[in-house]
């Protein structure tokens, strides 16, 4: 065999992608957080269907206070979006808010509220970078071993 190809294929199996990607998404927290908060502020879950609309007499009181009414965004004080986070483990990266309205939205919309729409992960792989800084990490990686 090749030894070029032999060294090669040590450093492939040496060099854990799913790791490189963690760490390039703890890179991109930042975008993970504002593409998913500017889902909620159209009234999207992850799986592209609206939130639910806010009750008759819950709506009439944001209409009092000058806020919006429809689509459903969530924003009161802004709290919630403030304290959005993202956490990047081996193989997800988990989206929450340490709000304590939390398990409310979720138990009223579900777990769909953190994480993004196909649209947005394209967004985040494409516009956003992470697949070229993906692939940069991951033969700077190699090509250091």
């Amino acid at each position: 065999m090749n030894p070029w190809i032999h060294s090669w294929e040590n450093a492939i199996q040496k060099v854990d992608p799913y790791e490189v990607l963690r760490l390039v998404l703890i890179a991109h927290h930042t975008d993970i957080i504002e593409l998913n908060q500017e889902q909620l502020d159209k009234g999207l879950k992850s799986d592209g269907s609206q939130l639910k609309p806010y009750t008759s007499p819950y709506a009439k009181k944001r209409k009092k206070w000058g806020l919006k009414t429809s689509p459903t965004d969530f924003k009161v004080t802004g709290e919630f979006q403030d304290d959005m986070y993202a956490n990047s483990l081996k193989y997800e990266t988990i989206v929450g808010s340490r709000d304590f309205k939390t398990k409310y939205l979720e138990n009223r919309d579900s777990n769909k509220i953190f994480a993004l729409t196909k649209e947005n992960i394209d967004k985040l792989l494409w516009e956003k970078g992470v697949a070229d800084d993906f692939a940069s990490l991951y033969t700077k990686t190699l090509l250091s071993l």
